[in-house]
């Protein structure tokens, strides 16, 4: 079952690909999670860990970070729905940056839990390779059973 959710996964994202030349692009973090946060109070006030970065479309940036927070959520697609509609009041998305939103938060969870197989291989006690693993892998069984169109519908609203 694994296999063919993470199949699916990336089989989306390969078929938003050829969209990407049509994006903005930029240099991007490319991880931003909680553990890479600075924080003060309630307010993110800067990022570590620049090791992931890299030039990528612009809304790469927001899609990792989507990964993440839908982590753990009954809701995953309506949490979501809020952090884009912050987003978007500060830096509207076009159309076509949000059809291929699902497609890169799909892709980060596979990436995530196929890079996590591959370090248990090389040092299956790692303290800190493996904390997002089976979340991730609980949200893309969640996201498997939506309809990719419907949840770009659903991120949208």
């Amino acid at each position: 079952r694994r296999r063919s959710v993470a199949q699916w996964a990336f089989q989306l994202w390969a078929a938003a690909e050829p969209g990407f030349v049509l994006l903005p692009w930029s240099f991007i973090h490319a991880d931003a999670n909680d553990e890479n946060l600075l924080v003060d109070g309630e307010r993110v006030v800067g990022l570590l860990d620049f090791g992931d970065s890299l030039y990528n479309p612009v809304v790469c940036e927001l899609a990792i970070c989507l990964a993440y927070i839908m982590l753990d959520r009954d809701d995953p697609l309506a949490d979501g729905a809020k952090v884009i509609g912050g987003y978007n009041e500060q830096r509207p998305l076009s159309d076509s940056e949000r059809q291929v939103l699902f497609p890169l938060i799909c892709g980060r969870l596979a990436n995530t839990v196929l890079v996590a197989a591959e370090r248990r291989r090389i040092e299956p006690e790692h303290p800190t390779w493996f904390v997002t693993e089976e979340r991730a892998w609980r949200l893309l069984d969640k996201l498997f059973t939506i309809d990719p169109a419907d949840a770009s519908v659903r991120l949208s609203q």
